[in-house]
């Protein structure tokens, strides 16, 4: 997302794959364009983990700027609980306040420990 040229809106969802009930970890792999003009604790992107299109959130975890660097992709971890079989979509938003740029989601079962 490009910060003054697209509105908050989601970069990226799905890919609804289907997950046993357990705990799992998604970690999710972005960064920013540019770090100049930014406050460090102004809130860049939403991280989701959501089921039923989107409509039931399993998880939601803000990212501030001090969270992410320009030169490399990060990432972030978001740890969830799916209480029962399902599908589930990760999903990241744009929050429009500077340049995001996103590359991949890893989930893990923390039960089992697998990817």
């Amino acid at each position: 997302g490009k910060a003054g040229f697209h509105p908050p809106i989601y970069l990226c969802y799905g890919p609804y794959r289907t997950f046993e009930p357990g705990l799992y970890r998604a970690n999710f792999f972005v960064r920013l364009k540019d770090l100049s003009s930014l406050h460090k604790k102004a809130e860049v992107a939403l991280l989701e983990v959501a089921t039923d299109l989107g409509k039931r959130v399993f998880s939601r975890q803000f990212v501030k700027g001090q969270d992410l660097r320009a030169d490399e992709y990060r990432p972030i971890e978001v740890d969830f609980n799916v209480p029962f079989r399902c599908e589930l979509g990760y999903r990241v938003k744009f929050l429009g306040r500077a340049d995001l740029l996103v590359d991949q989601v890893v989930v893990r079962d923390v039960t089992k420990g697998q990817e």
